[in-house]
């Protein structure tokens, strides 16, 4: 072979870097993209399968940005090593690599020792701020290659991912770290580097694709075949087809090309451009597929292959993945560790949203034929799972004796194993791993484990039973060759060697721990299997099948439906469960109604009213009622010597007055405090007020109290006394007290002004039989001790619920300014109750809270006399509209329906006590509840809510507990 010969050969390059100015070197965008980001200060990260040309990616960028004033260095971390090394020596390793690379004028030893206090990590940030950023001036590269090899430390490597993360973070606070920038490159994805997300710098950083060559960027390969194949083109592009552009392949494919050609005549393989598909598909067959485990030199396809099969439970995640691959011709890409890892190896890619084989050589050589003899294919079966309860604490006891009764029991399991066809698998300990081919079998086999178990400990004590809990899932499995490369004898226990795969032997083995002992925990998939034949036999042989629900088992990522099959003595007669049903309820009721009773839910009750009150559907605002409000700018409007601190003065009020007094209203009610005669110079006020028969003004009673006006009668009076809860918001409607003192009539404002309008529509107010006030057909009923959701209240009086109008204005308003510059329709007031009041928030008289304050995320407040016009309202609506009052249930009443409920929580549990189950049928249940309880407060009802979802949440809850112990 001549010179020129082993010079073409010689330019692709096989094995290690290519160097910065190599001929066969092939610019890819990841060139620019690496190359640019770094230059912006990105942080960027290339994360590839091997041989993919990282770190002749690497030699190259750190080249430009070299010639760009860039300092840069490299750290390859498999130089520092990984094994047997500790976490000093590793980052003193990086750090002696910082001060090569950078030509550093500094004494390591030294160094090191003046700040040996630090942590191995602290110390390299050190390093990094004082030693690094202070000696190079321009900015900086770091490279650091390998970085899947910290994977390989003793100790954890987060705190190094950490650091770099933080070096990104300082550049807001000192900016000589904006002239820092990292590059990572590796095998390995983030997640595998480090788990905390926000310590790492992989979601600062920029991501780097790696693609393999394309045609149009492969020019610099082409030079090598020049000369040694008669169609070059037509060659490259054939290559680039096997191989997909994977450059270490593709390097290794054209020095094979070049190589068999020089042993052409004259150096030259000649080739019909129309043949050059078919004669590079007969090259690679011949060289590369055909025996490729010998023929891998420079070895790339044992490398995937060592990567593949050297992964813990490959079969059971990527390879079988990889097997639907091949069946499909693709899957949808995803971000699961085995999607990861899949592509990490570099079998396959991504493409258009989905994987994908890499290339047909990849194709041709991990077959499904290979697939098969690594990684037979599943088979649907029936997995058994046991084990003894209590098994740990029994051998910590006696275990010689212990031993004996397993060994006993294992007897009786074998025996049925082999009755109903089955094979046992593994020895667990405590427990066997057997399969069946069907579940019928498999559930048949358990149901007579259990039973011959039972018979045999028939007659004996305590301390000689041992308990099984039996598991049983179906789904697929498969099998590993043992080391030897053949599967023994499966008769005996322990000699069988191969291992059994599959979710459905984790489910198994976690179902078990699920059944009761000496039950049995099957899965849906395995109930939707055996159903009919077990409602064949579950009455002969005294089954008892319960739904379980949804189970959240150990490392199964998704919750499993069960059922549990329980076999007598722990089947209970049907009256054993109703009455442990009753009991509860009676029980669950009992708590209920005595933490209700001591205002232990009366606080939730006010809220679930409160919420229900702004529920109601909106209402037209109240026609009988005008509101005259005396704003700020009314009470500024008025000279401060007339007003004397009021917020209506003498001759304001003479005014107003005279002005409503010609437009006819039916009443007029004054919401302002008058506890001082009028002014001498005011005489016609004073007999206006005297005299007028439609006037209705306020006092309030107590100790001081405010006194009325004495030129109003007592007849004309009433007190605007409101009852709060303990939670400051005015839910009750006071109407009468038996001492009113010092006003001189013992009728609230609301009724006087509202009873007057009735009045005059010919209604009269009086005391029924039962001692309520009565208004036509309307009985305004007291509240009594409790009433409701109250069990703390102080009811004296003739107090009654204020059902609020649900309406944003109770009613339409003027302004006193409005009303005395003749800006008031006369229709607006004939006939009409006439309501005065002040809503300037100098008067403290706007910050009243309702139900409707804290409903729409903001704290709403109602004025005094707004509050008032909701108590007149009421009034005229109850009897005239037949509008409802609020009414409630005596207490036997409460006590029954709550302990319905209470029984409805315990019957949600029949047939299936699983607490996943229950929260669905329950929160079904209180969605009933909740949607009859609104429909009867539309109708005026205010029923236990709260204690009626509580006694069906204890109940059932109760009970479902109760099942797992068998009751």
């Amino acid at each position: 072979m001549g010179a020129d010969e082993l010079n073409r050969a010689d330019r692709y390059h096989l094995g290690g870097s290519l160097s910065a100015d190599a001929p066969t070197y092939v610019v890819r965008k990841a060139d620019s993209e690496l190359y640019n980001g770094l230059l912006a200060g990105d942080y960027c990260y290339v994360l590839n399968s091997r041989q993919m040309g990282k770190s002749s990616l690497r030699i190259r960028t750190m080249c430009k940005l070299k010639a760009q004033g860039i300092a840069c260095a490299e750290i390859e971390l498999n130089g520092i090593g990984s094994q047997q090394i500790s976490a000093q020596q590793w980052y003193g390793g990086i750090i002696q690599e910082l001060i090569s690379g950078f030509d550093l004028q500094v004494n390591r030893r030294n160094w090191l020792r003046e700040y040996e206090d630090l942590s191995p990590v602290q110390r390299l940030g050190k390093f990094l701020e004082t030693v690094l950023l202070a000696q190079i001036p321009q900015n900086i590269v770091i490279f650091i290659d390998e970085i899947d090899s910290v994977l390989g430390l003793s100790f954890p490597a987060d705190d190094f991912f950490a650091l770099i993360r933080n070096c990104y973070d300082k550049r807001a606070a000192k900016p000589d770290y904006k002239r820092l920038t990292f590059a990572l490159l590796g095998v390995a994805t983030p997640s595998d580097l480090i788990q905390d997300k926000h310590a790492t710098p992989f979601n600062i950083g920029r991501a780097i694709e790696l693609k393999g060559f394309q045609v149009h960027e492969s020019a610099a390969l082409i030079q090598g075949l020049v000369g040694r194949v008669s169609c070059p083109q037509a060659v490259l592009s054939e290559v680039l087809y096997w191989t997909g552009g994977q450059p270490f392949l593709t390097q290794k494919f054209c020095w094979l090309l070049v190589n068999r050609c020089n042993q052409e005549q004259n150096g030259l393989c000649t080739i019909p451009e129309n043949e050059a598909p078919r004669w590079v598909e007969q090259f690679v067959q011949t060289q590369i597929i055909e025996n490729w485990e010998a023929q891998d030199e420079p070895e790339h396809l044992r490398t995937i292959r060592d990567r593949l099969l050297g992964q813990p439970h490959c079969c059971q995640q990527s390879l079988q993945i990889y097997r639907i691959i091949l069946e499909q011709g693709s899957v949808e890409a995803k971000n699961s560790p085995e999607h990861i890892e899949l592509r990490l190896s570099g079998l396959v890619n991504k493409h258009q949203g989905n994987l994908v084989v890499y290339n047909p050589i990849y194709q041709a050589v991990f077959n499904l034929d290979w697939i098969e003899k690594h990684c037979p294919k599943e088979r649907i079966l029936a997995i058994v799972f046991t084990d003894v309860e209590s098994f740990s604490t029994k051998m910590a006891a006696d275990e010689k004796h212990t031993l004996a009764l397993l060994q006993r029991d294992f007897q009786l399991i074998r025996k049925c194993c082999e009755q109903f066809s089955g094979e046992i698998l593994k020895g667990l300990g405590d427990g066997w791993l057997m399969r069946f081919d069907s579940a019928e079998n498999a559930v048949d086999c358990a149901i007579a484990i259990q039973q011959a178990i039972k018979t045999a400990a028939a007659n004996l004590p305590k301390r000689d039973i041992l308990r099984h809990r039996i598991g049983i899932h179906l789904g697929e499995v498969f099998f590993l060759q043992n080391d030897f490369g053949v599967s023994p004898s499966r008769n005996f226990i322990n000699t069988y060697q191969d291992d059994v795969m599959g979710n459905v032997v984790n489910v198994a083995a976690r179902l078990q721990t699920e059944a009761p002992a000496g039950g049995i925990c099957i899965s849906q998939t395995v109930y939707e299997a055996v159903q009919d034949h077990l409602n064949g036999v579950k009455d002969q042989q005294q089954l008892q099948i319960t739904k379980a629900g949804e189970r959240l088992l150990k490392n199964i990522p998704r919750p499993i439906p069960v059922y549990i099959i329980t076999l007598d003595p722990y089947l209970q007669p049907w009256w054993w469960k109703i009455l442990i049903l009753l009991i509860t309820a009676a029980i669950a009721t009992g708590l209920v109604v005595g933490v209700r009773s001591r205002g232990g839910l009366e606080s939730w009750e006010l809220q679930v009213f409160d919420h229900l009150m702004r529920l109601q559907p909106q209402e037209k605002p109240d026609e009988r009622l005008l509101i005259v409000e005396i704003t700020e700018k009314d009470v500024q409007a008025q000279p401060p010597e007339e007003r004397v601190g009021a917020s209506l003065s003498d001759r304001a009020l003479a005014q107003l007055l005279a002005k409503l007094e010609s437009y006819q209203p039916q009443t007029i009610g004054l919401d302002i405090y008058r506890d001082r005669p009028v002014e001498d110079n005011y005489p016609e006020l004073a007999q206006a007020m005297k005299k007028s028969d439609r006037l209705f003004t306020i006092c309030h009673y107590g100790n001081p109290g405010v006194v009325p006006p004495p030129e109003v009668s007592g007849e004309r009076q009433g007190f605007n006394n409101v009852v709060l809860d303990t939670d400051d918001i005015l839910r009750r409607h006071l109407l009468a007290v038996s001492d009113a003192s010092p006003c001189q009539n013992q009728y609230a404002f609301s009724i006087q002004v509202a009873g007057h309008y009735l009045v005059a529509q010919g209604i009269e107010p009086h005391l029924n039989s039962d001692g309520y006030l009565q208004l036509g057909s309307t009985v305004f009923k007291t509240l009594d001790t409790n009433p409701g959701g109250y069990s703390t209240i102080n009811s004296s009086g003739h107090q009654i619920l204020l059902n609020y109008r649900a309406t944003n204005q109770i009613a339409e308003k003027i302004t006193l300014t409005d009303v005395l510059n003749g800006q008031l329709n006369p229709e607006q007031v004939k006939n009409r109750i006439v309501l005065i009041g002040t809503t300037a928030p100098s008067f403290n008289d706007h910050r009243w809270f309702t139900p409707y304050s804290k409903g729409q995320g903001t704290v709403q407040t109602m004025t005094g006399i707004e509050i008032q016009a909701q108590m007149v309202s009421q009034i005229l609506s109850a009897v005239l509209d037949q509008r409802s009052l609020i009414w409630w249930w005596s207490e036997p009443i409460e006590i029954l329906w709550i302990c319905g409920w209470s029984l409805i929580g315990g019957l949600l549990t029949h047939n299936s006590r699983s607490p996943r189950g229950f929260l669905v049928r329950g929160g079904v249940a209180i969605a009933i509840l909740y949607g009859s309880g609104w429909v009867l407060f539309l109708q005026g009802g205010w029923i236990p809510l709260v204690p009626a979802a509580l006694a069906l949440v204890m109940t059932g809850g109760v009970l479902i507990v109760f099942s797992r112990f068998n009751f």
